[in-house]
């Protein structure tokens, strides 16, 4: 079974994005694929409420989250979370992680490394979330393996990537401008990607995937904060990436970060609604096997 939940970005819109019209429903049969989605069970289980707690008190915000992800998965389900800042894939992670003596490997799809230090009294933001997961580690089931795809030079610190080398048990980091460089006759590159990743993963029982808006070239999706104007992936490769995903028995949670509706909503709302599309598809073949 699979089970979406969707957290409220900050300053999201109050009306109701054009992108989730009726109008546009994706289909259950797709010919393309020659998919089957009716088996597929898809509930969402909408915003993670901020009543009675201050915007302010992220904590507590991530706490929640986290409560929410671990229910979800301690029934066997697969939460998919989409939001705003990036700290929410720290909750994410740690409610995924429940299950005792398996290991857990997360793909972060992201122009940036979030492992710098703490500017606010090690209060977790979207700069240092990785860093504060990866010193929780005795609070997990020791340290993760890390497959970082996308990396921007000029978005990452020396420092935080010499954390990360020093903080994993394995750690891989793609960078931006060598994402070309990993690609085969057989694969298309999003797919290749992907593939080198869980091979790098084999070790790990379970793998977390991580997306970054930010990470996609701008021209395809507008609708971010910090909008990435060279390089970058396309909407081919993320979406291969996310049908392979859904296909792999490997992945058993999702979140994807960035998504401002207050700079852009219809375009990046729909391609949000795609990538969900697409791991459906390519859960829907796991669910048959």
């Amino acid at each position: 079974f699979f089970f979406l939940m969707i957290r409220r970005p900050p300053r999201s819109t109050q009306s109701r994005s054009s992108a989730a019209s009726d109008v546009y429903k994706r289909q259950i049969q797709n010919p393309e694929y020659d998919a089957d989605l009716s088996h597929v069970h898809v509930s969402d289980f909408g915003n993670i409420a901020y009543e009675n707690i201050p915007t302010t008190d992220v904590e507590k915000i991530l706490e929640k989250l986290q409560q929410k992800v671990s229910l979800f998965r301690s029934k066997g389900s697969i939460p998919f979370v989409v939001g705003g800042t990036k700290e929410l894939s720290f909750a994410t992670i740690r409610g995924t992680q429940v299950t005792p003596g398996r290991k857990l490997g997360v793909i972060n799809l992201s122009d940036t490394i979030d492992a710098q230090p703490c500017y606010d009294y090690n209060k977790i933001d979207q700069c240092s979330w990785l860093r504060v997961l990866l010193e929780k580690k005795t609070e997990m089931n020791g340290n993760i393996e890390l497959v970082c795809l996308g990396s921007v030079g000029d978005r990452i610190t020396k420092e935080g990537k010499e954390f990360i080398e020093t903080n994993t048990d394995k750690h891989n980091i793609i960078f931006n401008k060598d994402l070309s460089k990993h690609t085969s006759e057989a694969l298309s590159r999003g797919a290749s990607l992907f593939k080198e990743a869980l091979n790098f993963l084999s070790a790990c029982d379970e793998v977390h995937l991580i997306l970054s808006l930010e990470v996609i070239n701008s021209s395809f999706c507008p609708g971010v904060s910090n909008p990435l104007t060279v390089g970058g992936f396309t909407v081919e490769d993320i979406t291969d990436i996310f049908l392979e995903a859904g296909r792999s028995s490997k992945i058993v949670s999702v979140d994807i970060s960035g998504f401002n509706p207050a700079v852009e909503d219809f375009r990046t709302g729909r391609l949000i609604s795609a990538l969900i599309y697409y791991f459906v598809l390519g859960y829907s073949s796991r669910v048959k096997q």
